[in-house]
């Protein structure tokens, strides 16, 4: 058991060089963003926090498993230019993102973060993984002290506002850097943590075990930090309070909050990971919908802006019936769709340059083929039209 990398990332279980428990993860995340869209992510009672408990949590598993699912891509051997491939994706996310962040949700667009996020990978796929790990310190703890200070002396500007298209480019420049919902200076954080971890054996029962347990330890110890500072200090009384620093409510893009979030990610990767190995098929129809996140992600977005009253509720009991019907549907769709095709709408369009590169190939290699056999042809046709000497005597 070792968290060494490997030379190549593990095939999955079914042999197609797939982890089908990152898809599960990330399956996961899709039906927590439900969730967290269409339902109350504050409470007093319990039923209201234990619904709760996705907000915040989705969102950065996600970051986590692009981080991991881009280091995929960069170590595969069938994934032809996998840095074009990235900025391609970048320059696709980067207006969708602010396009839907216009419609009238009500959510927090993050595509836009992801498509900085995937060219800013471009520069640290091929990095050590100390620079990774590097980036991953920072990002934790400069980022939230420097989220903190803006907050502090600055609160109309770092008020989480989400960029649309109308924004200009300084506004959307600096909204994704440090002052939207996803301010890429603390992200990165999960982000480059999911490159890292992308390198290490994911396939092996020791990693995924140490897995569920590091994101355990890390979760616990944030909120026992908190809390304990928290219970003797009392809570912080003011935005410009040290004490927010240990705020574990979501998005404060606070440290308390960064770890536990981080942690509860890797702990569900590695919990994901553990299920898949061991009942591939009875994980395969939210694995399913993990393979289509980008398409339902949109298509989500788009529903709640069709019909928000029937689909966003302020109570518990209704909002669980309607996550109960879009999950069922969400798997139904999503596994009908993956028995015909490979991928989704949407992730056909991210992989459009890298099908497109394997087409050229595939025809490349059939012409060479083809040139092959009719030089072998015209050899063997020359033969016998002009047997040996000694073969002419003969006939003779």
């Amino acid at each position: 058991m070792s968290l060494r990398a490997p030379q190549r990332p593990q095939a999955s279980p079914a042999g197609r060089g797939r982890l089908l428990g990152l898809d599960l993860a990330r399956g996961l995340a899709v039906l927590g963003m439900l969730a967290v869209h269409i339902g109350p992510t504050s409470g007093g009672d319990a039923l209201s926090r234990v619904y709760a408990l996705p907000h915040g949590r989705a969102s950065v598993l996600f970051v986590l498993l692009a981080g991991v699912s881009v280091t995929l891509l960069a170590r595969s051997r069938s994934a032809p230019r996998p840095r074009a491939q990235l900025l391609w994706r970048a320059l696709l996310l980067l207006p969708a993102g602010l396009a839907l962040q216009s419609l009238d949700h009500g959510a927090s667009v993050i595509l836009a973060q992801y498509a900085v996020l995937f060219a800013v990978a471009t520069l640290l796929v091929g990095a050590r993984d100390r620079l990774l790990l590097g980036v991953v310190a920072v990002s934790a703890t400069l980022g939230p002290v420097a989220h903190w200070l803006g907050q502090a002396t600055a609160p109309a500007v770092f008020a989480r506002t989400p960029m649309e298209v109308s924004d200009g480019p300084v506004a959307v420049g600096v909204g994704l850097l440090a002052t939207g919902g996803f301010p890429i200076m603390v992200w990165a954080a999960p982000f480059a943590l999911g490159l890292w971890l992308g390198r290490r054996p994911l396939g092996e029962p020791g990693v995924q075990r140490l897995l569920v347990v590091g994101g355990l330890g890390a979760t616990a110890l944030a909120w026992a930090v908190s809390a304990g500072v928290l219970a003797l200090t009392g809570p912080p009384t003011s935005a410009a309070d040290p004490l927010m620093l240990l705020s574990r409510g979501a998005h404060s893009q606070m440290p308390a909050w960064l770890l536990m979030a981080t942690g509860t990610a890797v702990l569900l990767v590695g919990a994901a990971l553990m299920v898949a190995r061991r009942v591939p098929r009875s994980s395969w129809p939210v694995a399913a919908v993990g393979q289509l996140a980008l398409t339902l992600y949109v298509a989500h977005l788009i529903a709640l802006h069709l019909a928000p009253e029937l689909l966003i509720s302020d109570e518990v009991g209704r909002a669980l019936q309607v996550l109960a019907v879009l999950a069922l549907l969400a798997v139904a769709a999503a596994t009908l769709w993956r028995s015909r095709w490979r991928y989704g709408p949407l992730e056909a369009v991210l992989r459009w340059p890298a099908s497109r590169a394997r087409q050229k190939a595939a025809t490349r290699a059939q012409s060479e083929v083809r040139a092959e056999l009719e030089a072998l042809q015209a050899v063997t046709v020359g033969s016998s039209a002009n047997p040996p000497r000694d073969a002419r005597h003969e006939h003779r």
